[in-house]
């Protein structure tokens, strides 16, 4: 009959809890029912065995073998010169057979010392050496310890952060103390001490004992070990049941390490499982500056609710698999390395089977130069799509997780991470576009920061985005979030000027090279320091300087003669236009219907009322001026003519439609005219053939955001306008309210070519629908 008992003392948190439930299953399976089945429910460990809960206390103070557990090789251990040596000489000394593993392995030991004896604590390369003959010497109960603390290759040792450096941390000695525990818990022929039983259903099922003991109980339960703020009083000693740690060190045993060659690979690495290097992100308790040099590591323990038995557990965590896609592997996927390939894993479903979720456990420096097992958060494994994202960002993220390691990082660099680590963390453990949105503004923000810092540059790629991914799955609903996104969107995805990379106006990369940075003081690339636009937090001053300079370059581009790509580029923009007839060298403008994205004027009017963030748009549009990818199916529908106009306010600024007219490229104002002539939607001019310069007094005279320079713009534009053969029929009308400043900057933004045609309709309606009065009031004044 199979009884099952709640371990109330093995609880997820603290790590001591966590590993009293993988002692008593392991333990129990070995030395008494190897039937015996685990679980974790409601944060709690339960056991499916045939003992009752009287026969398990009975078992482990009657029949319980400890594991031989020692460490020769430390100076603590108590095998270096007599020092810590008396609890190592107690278990020499027992008599009772449950100690028989422990006193053959110490005997193992003597033989092996005897040959080579250690007058101090040996080096490196003749630490290795000894744990290699203590590995082919000592019986199997030992080595199983062994596999557990330490990894071997030819030439290297390598110690499981779960015990610190090969048994100990700092001055504290684990195995020495892990004997001083069995002294207290048990006689030498065997027999339990008078306090071995309350303390041990203490420990296992959290009934109220007293008599705890001021021992230090290390790493696995900091809330044990005493200290200022730990209890009543200004200070409290440490209160530590001896069977915690006992079973602390037993259960790690599971958990044995590795040495493993990966994908081909000559060097050798090791391996220990769920466990990857320390992450800032996703929790409060560490800071960044920890995970580069105060944080041993990060250990993922695994929750469960199908009962699993032993040999099941072992081998799922000996495999200990978390891996990611990566689009650098050729077989697509690779280990999980730092705690944000963990949350990616669990997202992505890259991990085995039948985990429900995982504790969070990082080994930071604390209290002095103590480490402590500090418990993180809880991450539940659930499939993300929206985090397929990070497929994308595999190489650039592995780059910028460096940044902590290096020496004095800037505080800039280490908070614009720990956001995009928080955000990766966000995004993998709950979903949703608003958080790949979060995660698109934090990846922008420190890719503007590395791109303005030498040091940062010389260990960090200039970011690249290909997936659609990136569109689709943060596209909001929202109507403010829309407009700011798609706003961003079209600003950072404008057309290349010739062979200048729109990338440019943003950030100092090379021409088609756009893993590689180029800065404003290198000799091959002095305009580079001209080009750069977006290098200010106001999001109107940086467009305007993008129409500036993009103008600037345009015209450049038109003064070459015979340049082949440009003729090219003409061509291709012609879309269907007769070859044969004469061509105008036209200006490129702010494409509308050549523009991968666009924005709407329903996105825009949000933005001329200030009710968009200038903030996030500017760091959409920072990010996305690194997309490559090809417009995908969200943006793709073509929207009906009575769809648009049903959309668009029966209102639009009249400088903003004279200032969007003026900047469109000749060739999509020709299309535009065309239709809505076409449609009967209005009666524009009939001209075929026309120049449309962009007058540059505007950009001095609404960037001064007066009203009366606002009239003065006015009046230009429709001259303009007015040379050109297109006479607008509104000439006079102002617009007020509005920031002339704001206005300018929201022409810069490509529109799409359904709302072109609507400011064609609205500057050159039909006839009977312009006649009256108020014609002007209803189509354009507020």
């Amino acid at each position: 009959m199979n009884h099952e008992i709640r371990l109330n003392g093995c609880r997820p948190v603290p790590m001591a809890g966590y590993l009293k439930a993988m002692a008593v299953l392991r333990l129990l399976a070995e030395q008494r029912d190897p039937h015996a089945h685990g679980y974790w429910n409601q944060d709690v460990f339960s056991i499916q065995t045939e003992l009752s809960q009287d026969q398990l206390v009975d078992f482990f103070l009657r029949e319980y073998r400890p594991t031989p557990i020692m460490a020769p090789w430390n100076g603590g251990g108590g095998f270096i010169r007599g020092k810590n040596s008396e609890p190592v000489d107690w278990l020499r000394k027992t008599s009772g057979e449950r100690f028989r593993p422990y006193r053959d392995a110490l005997h193992a030991v003597d033989r092996v010392l005897a040959d080579t004896p250690l007058n101090d604590k040996p080096k490196e390369e003749d630490k290795a050496r000894l744990v290699a003959r203590l590995r082919a010497e000592l019986p199997d109960e030992a080595v199983e310890w062994l596999d557990a603390v330490a990894a071997i290759t030819a030439d290297r040792l390598g110690f499981a952060p779960l015990y610190g450096t090969g048994g100990n941390d700092g001055n504290f000695e684990f195995t020495n103390n892990f004997m001083q525990r069995l002294r207290e818990m048990f006689q030498p022929d065997g027999t339990p001490t008078d306090v071995a039983e309350r303390l041990l259903r203490a420990a296992l099922f959290e009934e109220p004992v007293n008599g705890l003991l001021n021992v230090s109980i290390g790493q696995f339960h900091p809330g044990q070990n005493g200290g200022p703020n730990a209890g009543p009083g200004f200070e409290a000693s440490r209160r530590v049941n001896p069977w915690d740690f006992i079973f602390s060190l037993e259960g790690g045993l599971l958990f044995s390490a590795a040495a493993a060659r990966k994908f081909g690979r000559q060097y050798t690495d090791f391996t220990y499982p769920f466990t990857v290097r320390a992450a800032s992100g996703g929790q409060g308790a560490m800071s960044v500056s920890d995970e580069g040099q105060k944080a041993r590591a990060e250990m993922w323990l695994p929750l469960w609710r199908r009962p699993a038995s032993l040999p099941e557990l072992e081998q799922f965590l000996q495999e200990g698999r978390a891996q990611v896609r990566s689009r650098l592997m050729s077989v697509g996927w690779r280990p999980a390395r730092t705690g944000v390939d963990f949350a990616r894993a669990c997202a992505e479903l890259g991990i085995d089977r039948g985990v429900e979720s995982f504790q969070r456990y990082a080994f930071l420096e604390r209290y002095g130069r103590m480490y402590y097992a500090v418990p993180l958060s809880r991450f539940h494994v659930r499939r993300r799509p929206e985090a397929d994202v990070l497929d994308d960002l595999d190489r650039w993220l592995t780059q910028v997780q460096s940044l902590p390691s290096t020496k004095e990082p800037p505080l800039s660099a280490l908070s614009a991470l720990r956001r995009v680590e928080d955000a990766v963390f966000d995004l993998c453990q709950h979903g949703g576009a608003d958080r790949v949105r979060a995660l698109i503004v934090a990846v922008a923000q420190l890719d503007r920061v590395v791109s303005r810092r030498a040091d940062l540059r010389d260990r960090v790629e200039p970011l690249t985005l290909a997936s659609q991914a990136w569109i689709e799955q943060a596209w909001p609903q929202d109507p403010r979030e829309q407009a700011e996104f798609a706003i961003g969107l079209a600003i950072g995805t404008m057309r290349d000027v010739g062979e200048i990379r729109h990338r440019q106006y943003f950030a100092p990369v090379v021409l088609h090279e756009r893993r590689t940075w180029k800065w404003v003081g290198d000799k091959e690339m002095p305009s580079a320091r001209v080009r750069l636009a977006f290098d200010s937090p106001d999001l109107v001053r940086c467009l305007l300087t993008l129409a500036e300079r993009r103008l600037l370059d345009e015209e450049r581009l038109r003064q070459r003669k015979d340049e082949p790509e440009y003729v090219q580029q003409d061509r291709e923009h012609q879309d269907g236009e007769d070859e044969d007839k004469p061509q105008l060298k036209s200006k490129l403008g702010f494409h509308s219907r050549q523009q991968p994205f666009a924005a709407r004027l329903e996105h825009l009017e949000r933005f001329w009322f200030g009710e968009t963030r200038d903030a996030r748009i500017l760091d959409y549009a920072w990010a996305f001026s690194a997309y490559r990818g090809n417009p995908p199916s969200v943006l793709r529908h073509d929207d009906t003519w009575e769809r648009r106009v049903a959309a668009t306010r029966a209102w639009i600024p009249y400088l903003y439609a004279l200032l969007r007219i003026t900047f469109t490229s000749e060739r999509d104002l020709r299309r535009a005219l065309a239709f809505v002539s076409r449609r009967h939607l209005g009666q524009p001019p009939a001209v075929d053939d026309f120049a449309l310069p962009v007058p540059r007094d505007v950009f001095a005279l609404l960037g001064a955001d007066r009203p009366t320079n606002a009239v003065r713009a006015r009046e230009v534009l429709e001259r303009r306008l007015l040379a050109s053969g297109l006479p607008p029929r509104h000439r006079g009308t102002d617009t007020f309210g509005l920031s002339p400043r704001r206005v300018l900057a929201s022409a810069i933004v490509p529109i799409q070519s359904r709302s072109l045609e609507v400011l064609v309709s609205r500057l050159w309606p039909n006839q009977d629908e312009n006649a009256g009065s108020s014609a002007k009031e209803t189509l354009f004044e507020l």
